[in-house]
Formats: structure tokens, sequence, C-alpha cells
């Protein structure tokens, strides 16, 4: 495998995937811990676009003088777009940083512990309030005004599934980040 990905594996942001930034053994394991991540970075790219068209294009969650449904989504919404800022302004440091040799290293497991708290409590808090706006929907959905048709339905199904994989796997990048390198579990 080129030297590239050999760094990129070896010595990539943890917090983007299980076993990145971690020295690898063997070039399978690099394949392995790279599609993970691109699978993992993939996943919450899927996640933001549809909250931005639930949250800016989908009625009534879009709907600003329908605060039942609008308030809970941007409180789904929110969260989500602040921990992808913080992914993205820690990654874009973390490459400037190995390109321009400062001494900064997110890859002793640990990022600033507001950066870790922002990027898992926004998932974690995106996550309960896609579920809190299915619960609504549920309780008041056949009050008039408070419809919702099949396809949004879906999609906050979709929302609530998708987002709680993308929870699993951000907190085991997290988790599984340690000093001296990645630990798999037994």
């Amino acid at each position: 495998m080129g030297s590239n990905w050999e760094r990129w594996a070896d010595r990539g942001p943890y917090y983007l995937g299980v076993g990145m930034g971690t020295k690898h053994s063997t070039d399978a394991a690099r394949k392995e811990t790279l599609f993970g991540t691109v699978l993992h970075v993939a996943l919450w790219s899927a996640i933001a676009v549809l909250d931005w068209i639930l949250v800016f294009h989908t009625s009534p969650l879009s709907d600003t003088s329908h605060p039942f449904y609008h308030v809970l989504m941007l409180g789904a919404a929110i969260p989500l777009f602040i921990s992808a800022a913080a992914v993205v302004v820690t990654t874009i440091v973390h490459i400037l940083a190995a390109v321009l040799d400062w001494e900064l290293d997110f890859n002793d497991g640990h990022l600033p512990a507001f950066l870790t708290t922002t990027i898992l409590g926004g998932a974690r808090s995106s996550h309960t309030f896609t579920m809190l706006i299915l619960i609504a929907w549920v309780s008041q959905g056949t009050t008039a005004g408070n419809e919702l048709d099949n396809a949004t339905r879906d999609r906050l199904v979709l929302q609530l599934v998708l987002k709680q994989l993308g929870v699993s796997f951000t907190a085991n990048a997290h988790r599984f980040a340690v000093p001296g390198g990645y630990v798999k579990a037994e």
C-alpha cells in the first residue's frame, strides 16, 4: 500500500474512526481502519445532509409558524452542525500541524475535553431530539396541524437509526483511542 495511505491510517486523526492514528502492523489492518473511517465519515455526512433537508426544506419541520415541530427539529440539527464544525476544524488543524510540523498531536488519544464533549454530546443530543420529534408525532400526530406526511415520518425514522449508528461509531472512536495505540476489545 502506498506511503500516503500508510501515513493517513497511522497518523490520521483518531476521532475519525477506530484504529486511526495508530501504527498498523499490516496493510490489511490499514485497509480495515480506512474502510471503517470512510463508513463513519460517510454516515455522518449523510445524516448532516438529511438534517439540512428536514430543518430547511420539509414542512412542518421547517415552518417557523409551527413551533411544535420546528423547535424540536432545531434541537436535532443545531447540535449536529456544531459537532460537524468541530470535527472539520479539528481535522484541518490536525492536518496543518502535520504539514507545518507543529508541536500539536491529538493522537495521544485525547482531544481537549471540551472538543470531545462537543463532538459526542452534540451527536447524542441530535439523536435525542430526533427521537423527541417522533415521540411528539406519535402522541400528537392525529391532532389537526400536527400531522407528518409519510415521507417525512420515514426520513425521521431513518435519521433516528442512522444517528444511533453514528453515535456508536463516534463513541467507539473515542473509547478505543488510548495512549500507546489501538487496543482490540477481547
